[in-house]
């Protein structure tokens, strides 16, 4: 195989792909003849193993960082919440910045971002995460963290109710849509990437 053949390989990196809408999100790449990299809690699924791989694996990053324990969220206790936050925001960001770099060798690059209904701002109602949430012009990366930090702190301090943060799955929403920010962000700093979020439903 000629070097320019080998440059059209698709690639895409799957995170949380060993179940539910990781594992179907694999599985439809895969029938497509995307080469999919699997990255779950126990590791990485797939090796690349040249130069020429590492540039097709900037072809796609999809993020499916998802909490999956529902029962567990509805029944959130802070280090449960500050985990959900870690996990859908902090986690996302993690690995996009760790792979932005060889997403920009790619000829047409995309990151998209497994995000959910329950993360539209109309399930906001704290008055200064939503200014920063819905200031599209204004939008900064600094700001949706300090919108993190709120959260955690008013939660951690009993506060949640009384300062009109979502009480059911609470850091979940909030994870979303701040996860919902961020992704608009990417696309504001990186136009030549194809960026998007997606809230795909149930999978069984």
């Amino acid at each position: 195989m000629d070097s320019e053949a080998q440059t059209k390989i698709r690639c895409a990196v799957v995170t949380g792909g060993n179940k539910g809408t990781g594992f179907e999100i694999c599985r439809q790449l895969a029938s497509n003849g995307v080469s999919v990299v699997l990255v779950n809690s126990a590791g990485i699924s797939g090796a690349i193993t040249d130069a020429d791989g590492f540039t097709a694996l900037g072809q796609a990053l999809v993020e499916n960082k998802e909490n999956p324990n529902l029962k567990q969220m509805i029944k959130e206790t802070y280090e449960s919440a500050e985990e959900c936050v870690r996990t859908n925001y902090y986690g996302v960001k993690s690995v996009t910045n760790a792979l932005i770099p060889l997403l920009q060798l790619a000829d047409s690059p995309r990151i998209v971002n497994v995000s959910s209904s329950i993360g539209e701002l109309k399930n906001i109602s704290n008055e200064k995460a939503l200014e920063i949430l819905s200031d599209e012009d204004g939008l900064k990366e600094e700001n949706v963290d300090e919108t993190v930090n709120m959260f955690l702190k008013d939660f951690k301090e009993d506060l949640l109710e009384s300062n009109r943060w979502p009480t059911y799955l609470p850091a979940y929403t909030i994870s979303k849509a701040c996860l919902n920010a961020y992704t608009r962000i990417l696309a504001k700093d990186l136009p030549t990437f194809c960026i998007n979020c997606l809230c795909p439903g149930y999978v069984n």
